[in-house]
């Protein structure tokens, strides 16, 4: 296989500790083509200490500061536009990339050049200790299957030049601003793969401040369907109404027989037993 140099994005703010895990599982893939391009969001003067000393410390690591902080999605954006890599992919602070993660993505892209873009499944590691998978099984899919409900997650691997072309992240959004991404890559066009590797982890436990808090979530899902209302039919636009009112909180199995699209209730059930449950995925 030949090693194409692939970029991975990385906004961070205020969160050191996290940060040093999520590097640490970039460094140690079995790919050794990679950049990193972290970009602390304004950072207080302690953190903003700490992350550069963890940037240092490879060379691997590009190092960008944003001040004053400008948000995730400006700092993803600043991250694409100084890329020097064929790919790209991100990660957020709090997760980590499992074993093979970038070279299974450049291996899929090697040998199916015809797909504009790929994700993967997730496994997501809860409070309780327990870790759940997501989005199993693989699966290629266009602006159709896209707009009724988000089939990729929070990242994807594609070509540097894509992400430029499209725009990157819109700003504009308060939350949803992935999804959004996604969604004008499909209606650009591109088909996106899902691969059945589930080599992203996202970690649920910590008690640090998130990126989307519910509230940013339940308006950034109201504003993605107004954005995209066009494109979409009666009932993908009922099923994003739904997906805000499950952001919004816990919802009644009522409330799922009565406003959930039928091809979705399969996962509202499967979201609200874990809301009873006390966990979030």
């Amino acid at each position: 296989m030949n090693q194409p140099l692939v970029s991975v994005y990385i906004p961070t703010k205020n969160r050191p500790q996290l940060l040093q895990r999520a590097l640490l599982s970039c460094l140690s893939q079995d790919y050794g083509a990679i950049e990193i391009l972290l970009v602390d969001d304004g950072s207080d003067e302690a953190a903003a200490a700490q992350i550069a000393a963890m940037a240092a410390k490879d060379q691997r690591i590009r190092l960008f500061r944003l001040s004053p902080s400008a948000g995730a999605p400006q700092a993803r954006n600043l991250a694409i536009a100084e890329a020097s890599g064929e790919f790209i992919t991100g990660l957020d602070d709090d997760d980590e990339f499992l074993a093979g993660r970038i070279r299974s993505f450049v291996c899929a892209a090697q040998q199916n050049p015809e797909i504009g873009f790929f994700c993967s499944g997730y496994q997501y590691a809860l409070a309780s200790g327990q870790t759940l998978r997501g989005l199993t099984g693989s699966l290629q899919f266009g602006l159709q299957q896209l707009l009724m409900k988000n089939l990729v997650g929070n990242q994807i691997f594609c070509r540097t030049g894509v992400l430029r072309q499209i725009g990157g992240f819109d700003p504009a959004l308060p939350a949803c601003q992935d999804y959004d991404l996604w969604i004008r890559l499909c209606a650009a066009g591109l088909a996106g793969q899902r691969l059945d590797l589930q080599n992203y982890l996202v970690h649920q436990a910590h008690e640090l401040p998130r990126i989307s808090t519910q509230q940013r979530r339940l308006q950034g899902q109201l504003m993605l369907a107004e954005k995209h209302r066009a494109l979409m039919t009666p009932m993908q636009y009922r099923a994003q109404h739904f997906y805000a009112q499950l952001y919004a909180g816990p919802v009644t199995l009522g409330q799922i027989f009565r406003d959930c699209p039928l091809p979705l209730w399969p996962l509202a059930l499967k979201m609200t037993v874990l809301r009873w449950l006390g966990r979030k995925v």
